[in-house]
């Protein structure tokens, strides 16, 4: 098991490295020539929104490695972590082509029957999934959308983090999201100004220590223990 200040320092890192690869980038944009300077504010909005989306699958991977380091069985960790654990479970469950093998071949395509099944399967192993130890699978951490709020949001939801101040930057993320997408998608046209091109660094440095922040705070404080969120919930 790696202590929290490991797992912590990793994401210090992390997070240093891009953001001072941004600052670069933005010190060379600046001393630079119009055209070069045109191209270098321009990369800078690629590599805010990059650094933001790797940062943010990176943190969350990280957290959920964590998580599955401790030993924590499902019983004692928030709803959220235990359902982030039992992922496999509730795949099984939801699986129409798991068949049982009773009516496999008499009732093959009868759904009803099949489900009746597996949620028995599930009733009768209840007590064993709520005593192994949590396991976060790696694809929970899904990386087939963009990155915008809704995902930070998603992902920070998912393994139990606290997304009540994501919310207030939606307006600064989608905008990167939006500018990040015209240059990409073939708009030459498109160059930020100096000031939003420094407002877009500053979005995804923020965006990156406000998510470094709630899993250092969650990891140090044991918020994904059910006793933690209970006697939070209490007082």
């Amino acid at each position: 098991m790696r202590s929290v200040e490991d797992v912590i320092g990793d994401l210090e890192s992390d997070r240093l490295s891009r953001e001072s690869e941004l600052r670069l980038i933005e010190r060379l944009a600046t001393d630079a020539k119009d055209a070069e300077r045109a191209m270098l504010k321009r990369s800078l909005v690629l590599l805010a929104y990059a650094h933001l989306e790797g940062f943010c699958r990176f943190a969350i991977s990280t957290y959920a490695s964590a998580l599955n380091s401790l030993g924590l069985t499902c019983d004692e960790a928030t709803a959220a972590v235990a359902a982030a654990g039992m992922t496999d479970v509730f795949k099984a469950l939801r699986d129409t082509n798991n068949k049982h093998a009773l009516f496999k071949k008499s009732l093959a395509d009868d759904r009803v029957v099949h489900m009746a099944a597996r949620e028995q399967i599930f009733v009768d192993q209840t007590r064993q999934f709520f005593s192994r130890p949590i396991n976060i699978p790696d694809d929970l951490i899904e990386t087939h959308y963009s990155l915008s709020t809704d995902v930070i949001r998603k992902l920070m939801f998912q393994v139990g983090l606290n997304t009540g101040e994501v919310e207030p930057r939606r307006g600064a993320i989608e905008r990167l999201k939006h500018i990040r997408n015209l240059i990409a998608h073939g708009d030459r046209l498109k160059v930020p100004s100096d000031e939003e091109a420094a407002s877009y660094v500053v979005t995804a440095i923020g965006v990156m220590s406000f998510l470094q922040q709630e899993i250092t705070f969650a990891l140090s404080n044991q918020t994904y223990r059910k006793s933690v969120e209970n006697s939070a919930a209490a007082g």
